[in-house]
């Protein structure tokens, strides 16, 4: 019997991608995908087929059900990743035209990254970007030098950004030693903080946010037993009077393609595997910025 998620997986493609070809292709890998079922043997979740297992088992010559089930395993995960790949290939010409929407364009004179803090809450989706940014930061983030989530996910940021607008993204050594010097008070909110931190380094703008998870796989990168995963917020404040002029949230665990083919563009970018945490974090940062406002010169 197909199952309810890939009867849905079918439609999805087959609706989504539109035209006679792509209806075809659709139909074809939500059919192809719905030959594997999930199977546990010795506290391992996999993937088998009834119609693998039979090959297998005809060229075994009727093995026990060990040999018959790890060759049946082996089988199906490499016919897995070639048909995946393969449709990922023939998909690739319709995602890189994706249109990300109207960005609009600011002026910038000079961007200070504000290193992102570690929210002591559960991110909470009824939450608007002004919530987050007027509450009293004591009790609602903080800032803590051994945590990696919160400085891997500024490092990105500061990275990408550089490339994206070059010396108007001031240097992280600069930026980094002031915010040691003025760290956020428990009373101000992260507007204000950002406001006080954009004017210490004379930065027309800054770049801050939340991290809500960071969480690394379990696992290699073709077996892993639980997966990456990474939640942040991320805006855009103006120093001279603290309007939020971006924000965009992240928020993904990873799963299979067969399980949600929206995740496809990342599995173009990063390769058929399971991401390690600070490889999905940049590929959250690399999305998001895709929204970022072209910048122009000016204050």
């Amino acid at each position: 019997m197909i199952s309810d998620a890939h009867e849905g997986l079918r439609r999805a493609i087959a609706t989504v991608l539109g035209g006679a070809g792509w209806r075809v292709a659709g139909t074809l890998l939500g059919n192809v995908l719905n030959l594997w079922t999930p199977v546990v043997k010795g506290g391992t979740m996999g993937v088998t087929s009834p119609l693998i297992t039979h090959v297998c088992t005809s060229r075994i010559g009727g093995g026990d059900d060990t040999s018959v089930g790890e060759a049946s395993m082996k089988v199906a995960v490499l016919l897995r990743h070639v048909l995946l790949s393969v449709f990922l290939a023939l998909l690739f010409p319709l995602l890189a035209v994706a249109n990300p929407g109207e960005v609009k364009t600011i002026k910038v004179n000079t961007l200070a990254v504000m290193p992102f803090g570690i929210a002591e809450k559960p991110f909470d989706k009824t939450m608007i970007v002004q919530d987050m940014v007027d509450c009293k930061i004591f009790g609602f983030c903080s800032w803590k030098k051994e945590d990696q989530g919160a400085k891997t996910i500024t490092a990105i940021y500061q990275r990408q950004l550089r490339k994206r607008m070059g010396d108007r993204v001031l240097p992280w050594d600069r930026v980094e030693a002031v915010f040691e010097e003025i760290p956020p008070r428990p009373e101000e909110t992260l507007r204000s903080a950002a406001e006080r931190f954009g004017e210490e380094n004379t930065a027309s703008h800054v770049l801050t946010g939340t991290v809500w998870q960071y969480r690394e796989r379990v696992g290699g990168s073709m077996t892993a037993a639980a997966p990456a995963s990474v939640s942040f917020t991320a805006m855009l404040v103006r120093t001279k009077d603290g309007a939020i002029l971006w924000s965009a949230h992240f928020d993904k665990t990873q799963t299979s393609l067969s399980d949600n083919l929206f995740d496809a563009p990342m599995f173009l970018k990063k390769g058929v595997k399971w991401l390690n945490v600070e490889e999905l974090a940049t590929f959250g940062v690399e999305e998001t910025l895709h929204t970022f406002p072209r910048i122009a010169e000016g204050n």
